[in-house]
């Protein structure tokens, strides 16, 4: 062979932004250098290919790929450095015969800023329109415990004879937290996952991913990947059955973002949106690596937030943000907290609030934005959650104090019943002696259903109200009600919800409302609901627009106030009929008298505010 002053490889200026270049991978025997060709192609020669999907691993280069010259392959005059990881996959692809490839870190020049963003734009197609893609998972030695599960045939009792605590090693594999995986493993029409020389199709690795996650349940890390992974099979499974009038609510480039992206691993913390715009032929967002990751994100936020899609304010909490940055572009990477916040809106949430009018949102120059909503009301008092919090209860009424909490804050007991909150919460909550007594008797007289006539509540019981807005999910914990219904004060709250209220703090307002949102929030937060949204938000004033006196805010995070949610729950009764909702809303916070337009559609009377966030 041929090797003549061997230098390493520069690309070729692309001809066309809508070519791209393959890799054509040269036979060889198991001891021989990896060798190859790549030639670059354009848009209408529809070139038959493979793509390549893998983890890059650690920025090491041990291994090169020598680049032949395409008219002597015998004459080798470039090599590309190459990962450990990638140099292992070439050598389990290689064939007799040349195989036709397309790998990002060698058929993209990434030293090109330029080339790398309109390359980057044409991924998805590029995943789309290969033959196959084949997800290189690594070497079979390194996950032995894999090989055995993607080997049995079916008939063996299942899962084998491991040990369970050695089944989450599938979902510990990098792959699986790797950004890109999302894009290329969701729109490929076909895909195999290869394991060393064990070469696996996509159905049947998602069948035993889906049987072991029974195993897992124990860890909780492990859970949560193994939920994620569940996650993008299903989006894959979105993807592929989408047409072009589809309006599946889940499949937005934002929810993509916050339901996959946003906690996987990249080198690029810009990559986490840039990754996944392929999936979406109609998206306004330009691949450019010159702009800082922190103007990607808000212009990216800003854009969904001018359409219309709240869903990633959600994400906002003011706990988990530097406190220099917007409060309305959350921070996704990995390093820089380890608090996490868990929205009240869900995809599989059924409450919402407000009143449903059309969303306005405008971007100044300043890298503020305005939103219209309706101001509800301020926050007065709040209540933390805390495991360490005594209960100890006084034998004339409710608990008064927190011996040896440790601070000014008071705190609820998570390792208590739902009796033991509520009294609690009255210890705080309500402070005549008078009240106290009444509200000890009314509980003592009717432990279930202790009925009270305090605003804006009326003919409620309290201890339900409590109740309903610290249990604001739909996770299946039903042993907290009787058997006719009613709520038990007896109950434990289960380690998953005590595990969310570590994190939240019980809150009421000047006027009375009760409500639960992050733990970060004070006295003197205002309540308010934004224009075309699902639930409120939490807003702290931080002074005013320069030469003016109109606020600015920031968000501290959505939160949930019983009162303004309806739905199935926690509200059963409530339709989900705008007219209806309207006249509930209005007949429960008895603040406004509704109009009606000049179409004979009824409006709201409450007030239209704009609220200026930083």
């Amino acid at each position: 062979m041929a090797v003549l002053n061997v230098r390493r490889y520069e690309h070729s200026p692309l001809q066309h932004r809508s070519s791209i270049r393959l890799l054509t991978l040269l036979p060889g025997s198991p001891s021989t250098p990896l060798r190859c060709q790549i030639t670059e192609f354009q848009k209408f020669s529809n070139p038959s290919y493979e793509a390549l999907s893998y983890a890059w691993g650690d920025p090491v280069f041990p291994e090169v790929i020598q680049v032949c010259e395409s008219a002597d392959i015998e004459r080798i005059s470039w090599h590309i450095p190459i990962t450990q990881n990638l140099s292992e996959a070439l050598r389990r692809l290689r064939s007799d015969a040349p195989r036709t490839l397309w790998i990002d870190a060698l058929c993209i020049n990434q030293e090109d800023l330029e080339e790398k963003g309109h390359q980057v734009a044409r991924m998805g197609r590029v995943y789309h329109e290969a033959n196959r893609v084949i997800v290189w998972l690594g070497e079979d030695q390194a996950y032995p415990r894999t090989r055995a599960l993607l080997t049995q045939d079916g008939r063996n009792r299942w899962p084998l004879t491991l040990p369970e605590s050695d089944l989450g090693e599938l979902a510990t594999i990098p792959w699986f937290s790797r950004v890109w995986a999302v894009q290329e493993y969701v729109l490929a029409r076909q895909v195999f996952f290869q394991l060393g020389p064990l070469l696996t199709s996509a159905q049947k690795l998602e069948t035993v991913v889906k049987r072991t996650g029974v195993y897992i349940d124990g860890d909780k890390k492990l859970y949560d990947q193994w939920k994620s992974i569940l996650r993008l099979f299903e989006y894959r499974k979105l993807v592929q059955e989408r047409e072009s009038d589809d309006a599946n609510s889940q499949l937005t480039l934002v929810r993509i973002f916050l339901d996959l992206t946003r906690s996987r691993l990249c080198k690029d913390s810009r990559d986490r949106i840039y990754g996944i715009l392929g999936i979406f032929e109609d998206v306004n967002i330009v691949p450019y690596y010159t702009l800082p990751p922190r103007q990607v994100y808000q212009d990216f936020v800003s854009k969904n937030l001018v359409a219309g899609d709240f869903s990633i304010l959600h994400e906002c909490c003011i706990g988990t943000a530097q406190p220099e940055e917007q409060s309305y572009v959350p921070f996704f990477g990995q390093s820089r907290s380890q608090s996490t916040y868990t929205s009240f809106a869900s995809r599989l949430a059924t409450y919402c609030a407000g009143l449903h009018q059309p969303p306005v949102v405008n971007i100044d120059e300043d890298n503020y934005i305005s939103v219209q909503g309706f101001f509800i009301d301020t926050v007065q008092q709040k209540l933390d959650f805390a495991e360490d919090c005594d209960i100890e209860l006084e034998s004339g009424g409710p608990l008064t104090h927190n011996p040896g909490s440790g601070s000014e804050t008071a705190k609820l007991p998570l390792h208590g019943t739902w009796g033991a909150i509520y009294q609690t919460a009255l210890g705080h909550l309500v402070n005549e002696p008078e009240d106290q007594s009444r509200w000890r008797k009314d509980f003592e007289v009717n432990r279930l259903f202790p009925q009270f006539s305090m605003a804006p509540y009326p003919h409620n019981s309290l201890f339900d109200v409590l109740v309903r807005a610290i249990r604001t999910d739909l996770n299946g914990d039903y042993d907290w009600t009787s058997s006719n219904g009613r709520i038990r004060t007896d109950s434990h709250l289960h380690r998953s919800r005590r595990e969310n209220l570590q994190e939240r703090s019980l809150f009421w307002t000047t006027a009375g409302f009760i409500g639960l949102g992050t733990c970060y929030l004070q006295p003197g937060d205002e309540v308010v609901v934004f224009n075309g949204d699902t639930t409120p938000f939490l807003l702290r004033k931080e002074g005013y627009l320069e030469g003016t006196e109109t606020d600015v805010y920031k968000i501290v995070s959505d939160c949930y106030v019983y009162g303004w949610m309806y739905g199935p729950f926690p509200d059963r009764t409530v339709a989900r009929d705008p007219s209806r909702r309207l006249r509930i809303t209005n007949r429960v916070k008895g603040l406004l008298t509704p109009s009606v337009d000049t179409s004979g559609k009824q409006q709201s009377s409450l007030p239209t505010r704009t609220f200026i966030i930083s």
